[in-house]
């Protein structure tokens, strides 16, 4: 077993040569928490896209949105997909202060600024973000939860597949 990093596969690829009967798993952490890099959605992709770069590289960024809501943004890193479901969860969370805050601060990133309020300006586009972020927030939290858990310490294999039928179970009732 090994984690999903690619690094690690092409290492399990090139023992593959000297060890024919070699059986690969990846694990199951690093896969459930992968699954988010495929979701598709039409306008929270390009939001969510724009509303992490606006907070990246910026510190008056971040510090005015704390005084805005009284709490830290929250931070995308690229090798957790959670992270950006976390962000998302934020965003959602706290929806009613986003466009406010995004008109009442001109002078941070214009160009981010102007993508973001496109969508906040136009009511289909608004709609269709809030259905979608409700979307990967409700659907994201299963997976989110079981990498939580399946990144643990000990035995884990004899609860994975019953953590993974929940998550499936879960997505098939519910969603």
């Amino acid at each position: 077993m090994r984690d999903g990093a690619s690094i690690n596969g092409a290492a399990v690829r090139n023992e593959g040569f000297f060890y024919a009967d070699y059986f690969d798993v990846v694990c199951f952490s690093h896969t459930m928490d992968n699954v988010g890099s495929y979701f598709e959605f039409q306008v929270l992709d390009s939001f969510s896209r724009f509303w992490i770069v606006l907070f990246s590289h910026s510190y008056n960024a971040k510090l005015a949105w704390r005084e805005k809501v009284g709490q830290s943004i929250r931070t995308h890193r690229n090798t957790r997909w959670w992270s950006k479901w976390e962000v998302l969860k934020q965003a959602l969370d706290l929806f009613a202060d986003i466009e406010p805050f995004l008109r009442q601060h001109e002078e941070i990133s214009p160009a981010n600024r102007s993508h973001l309020l496109e969508v906040s300006d136009d009511p289909e586009s608004l709609q269709k973000l809030r259905l979608e972020l409700a979307a990967v927030i409700d659907t994201g939290v299963h997976f989110v939860n079981a990498t939580y858990y399946l990144e643990g310490d000990g035995p884990l294999i004899y609860s994975c597949y019953e953590r993974l039928s929940a998550v499936a179970h879960a997505i098939a009732v519910a969603h």
